[in-house]
């Protein structure tokens, strides 16, 4: 199966993104590169992105972006996404790459509730005077 077959099975990830020749890491024993995958935070974070949008806007983003720790800014295809009053809820299939874990092709899904709204304070804590 190929890299692009992968994706568009699994849709966790952009098309640009899967077909990438950057290493994922180490590469292959025969040497070929292996192709990327994403962590679960990764697609945790993704769900979460769009379940919140969701209920700031009315509208899930799909797919949705976010941007890594390098700047890196992966899409992924939402798999679930429906809101059911003040919650939203959005999941994303793990797409672990060529070298995957028992969490590749699981369902990360995220609910996301509004909450009521909290009174703003700001307050500095109390410091002892100078002798």
């Amino acid at each position: 199966m190929t890299a692009a077959a992968r994706s568009a099975k699994h849709g966790s990830m952009n098309e640009e993104a899967a077909q990438s020749d950057a290493p994922a890491g180490a590469g292959a024993e025969d040497g070929r590169t292996l192709r990327r995958g994403w962590t679960t935070g990764a697609c945790a974070t993704a769900a979460a992105k769009a379940a919140f949008t969701a209920l700031a806007t009315g509208d899930f983003p799909d797919p949705v972006t976010i941007t890594l720790p390098r700047g890196e800014r992966p899409a992924f295809a939402l798999a679930e996404s429906r809101i059911e009053g003040d919650t939203a809820v959005a999941a994303v299939v793990k797409d672990a790459g060529d070298d995957p874990d028992v969490t590749h092709g699981a369902l990360i899904r995220v609910r996301v509730r509004r909450g009521a709204p909290a009174a703003a304070s700001c307050s500095a804590p109390a410091r002892a005077s100078a002798p």
